[in-house]
């Protein structure tokens, strides 16, 4: 085995430098490839015999890697299988499926990504955003005639349906991997070169995650997933290049010397290393070396003067305040005619285009009825939904598995393939599922 993976790595670091050989080595700087065993071993092997060439992993692959890690965790896992219970249930229910549509106003949960854990992220939301309306269905006159309501598979699903914690765990979820999956995006983009904006990105989707976490008072849960994204990003990402192609972006660069100057400092000191590396001349690093400074200082040709001025910089803050205020208002205002014209072709790579928030968390009450007091938190301790989930058997089963047939959606047409079951055929498997 071990010869073999070594033949393997040999063969590998042959192609490689066949092309690098092929374009001519003076003008390749990065080689990215797969973040397997052989490919790894090559990569530093090449940086050994090319002096000036730098070796990287696949970003997305590693943030990939990041969202399974999250996914396995134990405050998740389970309550991942539970939705995929959930969905399962409903979706090989032909009537059961149609009476959720109609709550829904025709919108399907289940939605398939390029990724599973995309897929889960995107069906996860989509319970989310329709929680309210999946809780009618479930404590509706049609549920409770419903001879599905009296099985063992759907009493436990309804259970998920009620319960706060459920719920609870699933806006967790989402808060954890949404600035991951905007974060990967961005680097499996084909449209621009992320290499730029990805420290930058990924430094500000820490600083997110952070901010959710700690405004909900869960400090031991930020402290598990950031060490999982740090542990991933330390080991596969932490590459010199990233940082100095950061140092220069001035537009990620200066906005985040004025936010983290400790983050900042990081930048120039990659960027010197990867000066060192590539530049052996003395002369001509010092001279680099010297404009960088005046770039980072933005002084000598790379300042502007008149922006230094004390008349410029007496502009009231009001005036300041009521510019930015216009400024943002009119990018909001281009934003979504922009992304519906272009398309296709709309950039990814523009962070401040994201939808950064959780807007579709909601913070506010979730009333049974829109003109009365009652919330489904009181429907859930009625019921026990919340006490009888947490001490139910919760399966530990892999989050890739799932509890029933699989389901294969066609992309084309964004519906499933697989045979929906009646209720009124499927009375024989639901008599037996009440053991």
């Amino acid at each position: 085995m071990h010869q073999r993976s070594h033949m393997m790595q040999e063969c590998w670091l042959i192609c490689l430098r066949k092309k690098i050989e092929e374009i001519d080595k003076e003008y390749v700087v990065q080689i990215v490839t797969d973040n397997g065993a052989n490919y790894k071993a090559a990569g530093r092997l090449l940086e050994q015999r090319i002096p000036g060439l730098f070796w990287t992993p696949c970003a997305a692959h590693c943030i990939d890697l990041m969202l399974e890690d999250i996914g396995k965790m134990n405050e998740f896992k389970p309550y991942i299988q539970k939705a995929r219970d959930v969905t399962t249930f409903i979706y090989r229910h032909g009537r059961l499926l149609s009476a959720m549509r109609e709550k829904t106003g025709g919108r399907d949960l289940v939605r398939p990504a390029t990724t599973r854990f995309a897929t889960a992220f995107l069906t996860l939301q989509s319970l989310n955003k329709h929680r309210n309306e999946l809780r009618r269905l479930f404590v509706s006159d049609y549920w409770s005639d419903n001879k599905l309501s009296k099985t063992s598979k759907g009493k436990k699903v309804m259970e998920t349906i009620l319960s706060s914690k459920f719920w609870d765990q699933v806006e967790d979820y989402l808060c954890a991997t949404l600035p991951l999956l905007i974060v990967f995006r961005l680097v499996d983009g084909d449209e621009n070169p992320a290499m730029p904006e990805l420290s930058s990105a990924m430094n500000h989707a820490k600083k997110k995650i952070t901010e959710s976490f700690m405004s909900k008072n869960k400090t031991r849960l930020l402290a598990k997933l950031m060490e999982i994204i740090e542990d991933r990003w330390r080991d596969q990402m932490e590459v010199k290049l990233y940082g100095a192609a950061l140092f220069l972006n001035p537009s990620k660069y200066f906005e985040l010397k004025r936010s983290d100057p400790v983050f900042a400092r990081k930048q120039r000191q990659l960027f010197n290393d990867v000066l060192e590396k590539m530049v052996k001349d003395e002369e001509l690093t010092d001279k680099i070396s010297g404009q960088a400074d005046d770039y980072d200082k933005i002084q000598e040709s790379f300042g502007r003067q008149l922006i230094h001025t004390k008349k410029r910089n007496r502009l009231e803050h009001k005036r300041l305040n009521d510019l930015v205020y216009v400024q943002y208002n009119r990018k909001i205002e281009h934003r979504f005619p922009k992304r519906r014209e272009e398309g296709s072709n709309f950039s990814p790579l523009v962070l401040e285009e994201f939808q950064w928030d959780n807007e579709w968390v909601d913070d506010s009450p979730y009333l049974v009825h829109e003109d009365g007091d009652l919330e489904w938190h009181h429907v859930d301790e009625a019921v026990g939904a919340s006490s009888n989930l947490n001490n139910s058997n919760i399966r530990s089963r892999g989050v890739g598995e799932s509890s029933g047939p699989p389901v294969m959606y066609d992309r084309r047409r964004g519906s499933s393939n697989r045979y929906l079951v009646d209720e009124n055929e499927d009375d024989n498997m639901n008599n037996e599922s009440e053991d």
